[in-house]
């Protein structure tokens, strides 16, 4: 819902005042069509979960006998590397198709995906490049969130503080990260439209 609102304040021009009530009022208007985005990128995560939970099982099946458990959690770690692969690019062009969308005004969410996973495929150093460099942030905050919330034990007060402070800090970093990711996919779909229509 606030995808749309996000996108409504980067597109401002500069010397303009930021609105709520703009904010919400674009986060509604595209809201539709964002749920309908994400249930095309939902469908894509289950046609990539099928492929490859039966590729993997088939591999495996072949594998089984000569597999230590070392072996095994090896080639289920590579199974999930490259589950991770396309469920990445499937987002990344969701993320773009939003920007398609909104800059565009776009009614036909099947279409803006489409010419999103064009703009992604066809400059994956400047657009996913990006993309998995806000993933690696965001794990790496994940990381430090779970690391210092297991130091910490909330016996007393102070302690009940500082575990609610690391904790609002995290949704505050998970918040930052999303506009960054917006803002992002936003600026380089305006570039690689400008692009296009300079090579026209």
């Amino acid at each position: 819902f606030t995808a749309g609102g996000i996108l409504s304040w980067f597109s401002q021009p500069s010397g303009e005042s930021f609105s709520m009530p703009a904010f919400w009022q674009a986060g509604s208007r595209y809201f539709g069509r964002f749920m309908a985005l994400l249930a095309i990128q939902v469908v894509g995560l289950v046609c990539i979960t099928g492929i490859m939970a039966i590729g993997g099982s088939l591999v495996y099946l072949a594998l089984e006998d000569i597999l230590t458990d070392r072996g095994t959690g090896w080639f289920l770690g590579l199974l999930l590397g490259l589950y991770a692969l396309p469920a990445s690019v499937l987002f990344c062009v969701g993320d773009y198709a939003k920007a398609i969308i909104f800059r565009e005004n776009e009614p036909n969410t099947l279409r803006a995906f489409g010419l999103a996973g064009r703009v992604v495929l066809g400059n994956l150093r400047a657009t996913l490049g990006r993309y998995w460099l806000i993933l690696v942030v965001s794990a790496g905050l994940f990381g430090l969130y779970f690391l210092i919330d297991s130091g910490l034990t909330a016996h007393t007060w102070l302690t009940i503080i500082l575990v609610f402070l690391v904790q609002q800090a995290f949704i505050l970093a998970r918040i930052v990260l999303r506009v960054w990711t917006l803002g992002t996919t936003y600026r380089m779909a305006i570039r690689q439209q400008t692009l296009s229509a300079v090579r026209q």
